[in-house]
This record gives C-alpha cells, sequence and structure tokens, in this order.
C-alpha cells in the first residue's frame, strides 16, 4: 500500500529544489510581488515631472507635475499535475517521481513565461519606422532613441531585447552586432541554462526566445523590449502540492500556483512584428 503522506512529504521538497535549479526565465526580468492574501494586488506607477526650481521670497513652492498611480493585477489558479498507475509505482519510485515533477514546475514556469508575455504584447508602444521589416540596424537604432527619450538608460535600467530565432540570423549579419560583446550564461540577468547565452550591445541586453509568438502580420515574429520596472508578476499565497490516490488506482500529483502579471508602464515596454525572412 502506497503512504501517500510520505510520498507527498518527498513530492513537495522535490518541487521546492526543482524550483531552486529551475525557474520562469522571464520572472527573473520583472517586478515581482508576492500576495499573502486575496486575489488582487496593485503595482505603482510614477512620473518624475520637471526639475527643481526656485521659490521667491513668500513665494509658492514650484510644483514639479509629478504623478503617482497604482495599476491593478488580478490573480488566477492554476494547476500542473501527472498520473502514475499504481503498477508503475515500485518501478519508477524516485526517479518516476522526479520525472513528474520536473514535468509539473516547467508546465507552471511556460505559464508564468506566457502570462508575462501577453503583458508585454499589450502595450501600444511601438518601434517608430522599422514596423513589420527584417531586423535592421535601422530597427536597433529605433529601440535606442525610444528608451534614451523617454530618459530609461537615466534611471539606471537595463532593457532586455528578445527576438526570434529568424531576426537573431539577421543580427548576426550585421557586424556591428557580430562584434558586440558576448554574454555569458553566468552574466546574464536571469537563470539560464548553459547553453544559452546573450550580447550587449547599444546600452541593452540582446537575447534570442524561440517560444516568441507569431506577430499580427503573416510571417513575422512578435518581438519586444523592456525594462524590469514596466512588468508586473503577482505570485500569490503558498504553492500548494498534493498527492491523492483515485478510484481507478492511480496516483495524482498537482501542484497549484495563484498568478497573475500585469503592463505597469508601457513607456518602458514596446512590442513589434519583424520579418522572419526578407
Amino acid at each position: 500500500m502506497l503512504l501517500l503522506p510520505l510520498v507527498e512529504e518527498q513530492f513537495s521538497s522535490e518541487v521546492k529544489l526543482a524550483y531552486q535549479k529551475r525557474d520562469s526565465i522571464y520572472a527573473q526580468l520583472v517586478t515581482t510581488r508576492a500576495v499573502p492574501v486575496g486575489d488582487t494586488t496593485y503595482f505603482n506607477r510614477s512620473q518624475a515631472g520637471t526639475p527643481a526650481g526656485k521659490k521667491a521670497r513668500f513665494g509658492k513652492v514650484p510644483r514639479n507635475g509629478g504623478s503617482l498611480d497604482r495599476v491593478k493585477c488580478e490573480l488566477e489558479t492554476y494547476y500542473a499535475g501527472d498520473e502514475i498507475d499504481e503498477q508503475e509505482v515500485s518501478s519508477t519510485s524516485a526517479n518516476g517521481m522526479l520525472v513528474i515533477t520536473d514535468n509539473a514546475v516547467a508546465s507552471m514556469n511556460r505559464r508564468v513565461d506566457s502570462m508575462i508575455l501577453d503583458s508585454i504584447n499589450s502595450t501600444t508602444t511601438k518601434v517608430e519606422g522599422s514596423e513589420a521589416d527584417v531586423f535592421t540596424l535601422d530597427t536597433a537604432q529605433a529601440i535606442w532613441n525610444h528608451f534614451q527619450k523617454n530618459h530609461v538608460f537615466k534611471n539606471k535600467e537595463l532593457p532586455i531585447v528578445n527576438v526570434g530565432v529568424h531576426q537573431w540570423d539577421a543580427l548576426m549579419k550585421l557586424e556591428q552586432f557580430y562584434k558586440s560583446n558576448a554574454i555569458t550564461e553566468k552574466d546574464l540577468p536571469y537563470l539560464f541554462t548553459r547553453a544559452e547565452s546573450g550580447r550587449f550591445w547599444m546600452d541593452m541586453v540582446w537575447r534570442v526566445d524561440p517560444d516568441l509568438g507569431a506577430g499580427d502580420t503573416e510571417g513575422t515574429t512578435k518581438c519586444n523590449a523592456f525594462v524590469q520596472s514596466s512588468i508586473g508578476l503577482a505570485l500569490g499565497g503558498v504553492d500548494k502540492t498534493r498527492v491523492i490516490e483515485t478510484p481507478d488506482d492511480t496516483i495524482l500529483y498537482y501542484m497549484r500556483r495563484k498568478l497573475g502579471s500585469v503592463l505597469i508602464d508601457p513607456v518602458g515596454c514596446m512590442a513589434f512584428d519583424v520579418k522572419d525572412k526578407a
């Protein structure tokens, strides 16, 4: 007979270990907030306004015109689980549970990444002048110009630019990009496998993401560029892990998380279609 409490404890510890080894990629790049209770939270959004001014004697203190706002983020509950037949328990034991654990964590991480990408793609900020073209030097300069004009670099934020496989191939044909500083796995600002790398170019981190979705125009990929403060990720409560023996003699392993993601500031985030081929 399967000792469910012991198996559930083992499954929970393996889930925790799996998260320590590999978390969501995009969760490391955005503003994350824990929400212990409830299904709603808020992310602050502020603008600095004009430079400080002088005050005449007995005059009014000048107002800089800054603003403070907040953006609402709703959390929803997501599940990831799998089953093992009772006959397989003795043959799979810990190794079989590890496979299920890895699959559950990977499934949940894919959900986190897809939610963040949906928030990024909800922005109305576009790249001026290079929309729907193949990735060129003009496209890169348009992204850099946008972040410069909106003082993103002055705020000491590091923009991340994500492109598809075809766009990365086009970039590698640009001499300026090819000769830029390559970033190794240990220097990237998020958790990565050792098979992945990026480049530091035009004061921005560039990386290739094969999971970016298709653009609104046929034959394009929806690329993006953003800074950490522009996207919010809410993680609700304590993660739930459970092992249940079902009536049909299978063992169900599952985990549960409350998640939410929202676009905080469209100025620091842009999404744009880029052709896959010329």
